[in-house]
């Protein structure tokens, strides 16, 4: 599949990872929640021109646009087995530098093999799921943090009340007090501000995604336009499930 990557000089939300210590658990959890993951795959680093073993791995959620990704460290390129053999998903990350972000781990990555990486039939979950909308930012001052995104990315939106927003080509950053987030979003507060607090995932229906997680046992909380679930601790955060956008 292909038209995944954004133009020159636009900028998309891509992907949210989470940094796990149990790959098994963490998968299980987001299998729970209906989705269907890639298989688990080494990754290697560069060396010399030669792949090395990095001792870790990733799996991921993909969506018709943007995806998850579950690994305890962070690599550039992947082994995929296809019709034509393995193949090798190749990646180039600009990460950026210690303590200007301290919500999280914050970089710019570049696909170089989208055909490798947005594979059917990968891209059809049982919960419906259908792209990765926004990321939720905890944080004491919003006004603050929305600054420092915008030196990096682009003129940050109108604040709304207590949420402030960097809107991209694709996606969106919000980023707002854990009050709000607790009482808007039934966000649970977490880690010590700030940090990052949930996303949102489109899905076709909201019936079809209820009819799912009537089975998965997942406390749900209603939230406008949409329902919130918390996983489990293995992989943290807050999925916040929205209709289609209009």
């Amino acid at each position: 599949m292909t038209g995944q990557l954004p133009q020159p000089r636009a900028v998309f939300l891509d992907h949210i990872a989470h940094f796990v210590p149990a790959m098994d658990a963490a998968a299980q959890a987001l299998e729970r929640c209906g989705f269907r993951l890639t298989p688990f795959t080494a990754q290697t680093n560069r060396v010399d021109g030669n792949p090395i073993p990095a001792g870790t791995g990733n799996r991921c959620v993909m969506f018709r646009r943007g995806y998850l990704e579950v690994l305890p460290l962070v690599d550039m390129r992947r082994p995929v087995t296809t019709e034509r053999g393995e193949e090798w998903a190749r990646f180039t990350i600009a990460r950026i530098a210690d303590g200007i972000m301290p919500e999280g781990r914050m970089q710019f990555l570049t696909h170089h093999t989208e055909e490798l990486v947005w594979r059917e039939p990968y891209l059809d979950h049982p919960n419906g799921a259908r792209s990765l909308r926004s990321v939720w930012i905890a944080a004491t001052d919003p006004a603050e943090a929305v600054q420092r995104f915008c030196a990096l990315y682009r003129p940050a939106g109108p604040p709304r009340g207590k949420v402030s927003t960097v809107a991209l080509e694709r996606g969106t950053v919000r980023i707002a007090t854990p009050e709000f987030l607790e009482r808007e979003l039934g966000v649970e507060p977490g880690p010590p501000l700030p940090y990052l607090a949930a996303y949102e995932v489109e899905v076709a229906s909201l019936p079809r995604l209820h009819e799912h997680l009537a089975s998965s046992e997942l406390a749900q909380v209603p939230v406008r336009g949409g329902v919130a679930v918390r996983p489990s601790s293995s992989l943290g955060g807050t999925i916040l499930f929205r209709r289609p956008a209009v």
